[in-house]
């Protein structure tokens, strides 16, 4: 596996950067939608994150809500760049 760079942003936990989008909503993250929805969102990502980040097995439902939200945050992502 490649080493992590020298960058803050590489040492940056899921839950962290809940905090730093929420910190920062208004001014860069509004266009995603509801802060609370997004909240809720991130949250269900979290223990899935952190189960395969010590190396344990996830449910095939956890991968499917991983992909799931993965396909949408894409979307958002693509759609606020076409603007």
């Amino acid at each position: 596996m490649p080493k992590r760079g020298k960058h803050v942003i590489h040492y940056v936990g899921l839950e962290e950067l809940k905090k730093i989008i929420d910190k920062n909503w208004n001014l860069h993250f509004g266009w995603i939608g509801e802060a609370e929805k997004f909240r809720l969102w991130i949250d269900e990502l979290i223990p899935i994150r952190n189960m395969i980040a010590h190396n344990c097995a996830i449910s095939k439902q956890d991968l499917q809500i991983t992909e799931t939200k993965a396909r949408f945050l894409v979307t958002l992502v693509n759609n606020q760049n076409k603007k």
